[in-house]
């Protein structure tokens, strides 16, 4: 915990003296029905005018998958940088990476985003990401491997009026290897609905519901449908 704090400390030092547009930090507690588990998270973002952005998040369960033959465990720490390219005034494109580390291992994310700006207050995104794991574990054969997946992400994002804004983001992802969900399946979903309110021009809370699949795994049973339950605060600096 002392370590993660350091990095935090750093990373947020860093940001700020490269501070040239909003830097970001965004907190949530959150309740999973179907594993009985509680979350927290910690995250510091930046966006700078020059088109990069960076974040760095910490997320925090009382307890993870109960599923030897899933590697992803639920607490873990997480980089996630990009880069964004105007096509048009309307259109742009953004390649970017994470680094996803946790007490299962290391993983790396490299994804490409597209989005469209519909309107002032409307965008919609799409978003491509392979998973790669730099460590093994056992497949559904016995097999020493690295479990990989690919992802795709739909956004639609509705700024409603100057107070309010809604969002929400639609999940497939899917094993390119011999292992399983916690559905018992090679590919979930999830779907994941957000309503944010701007109480001032730098404070904004907003509650998040996601429905996860049938992932949850609660005493020793598997395929239980999971809703995750959030109530969080976004300040900008």
């Amino acid at each position: 915990m002392k370590k993660l704090f350091l990095l935090f400390s750093v990373v947020l030092t860093i940001l700020i003296s490269f501070k040239s547009q909003a830097l970001t930090l965004n907190g949530f507690g959150g309740y999973r029905s179907g594993s009985h588990a509680y979350e927290t998270r910690l995250k510091v973002s930046e966006n700078w005018k020059s088109g990069w952005f960076a974040s760095l998040e910490t997320d925090s369960f009382n307890k993870t998958h109960e599923n030897n033959n899933e590697p992803f465990g639920l607490s873990y720490n997480e980089i996630d940088t990009n880069y964004t390219i105007h096509l048009t005034d309307k259109l742009s494109l953004k390649p970017g990476h994470l680094l996803h580390w946790s007490s299962a291992g290391t993983r790396l994310g490299p994804y490409l985003k597209l989005s469209y700006d519909v309107r002032k207050d409307l965008n919609l995104g799409i978003r491509y990401r392979y998973d790669y794991n730099l460590f093994h574990s056992t497949d559904l054969n016995d097999n020493n491997s690295r479990a990989q997946q690919q992802r795709w992400d739909g956004y639609i994002t509705y700024q409603m009026n100057d107070k309010w804004m809604t969002a929400w983001q639609t999940t497939v992802y899917t094993y390119v290897n011999d292992y399983r969900y916690n559905n018992n399946k090679t590919w979930a979903t999830e779907n994941a609905f957000v309503i944010q309110y701007k109480l001032t021009p730098t404070v904004a809370p907003y509650i998040e519901y996601d429905y996860l699949d049938k992932q949850a795994s609660y005493n020793g049973k598997k395929n239980i449908t999971e809703n995750s339950y959030r109530v969080g605060i976004s300040i900008t600096l």
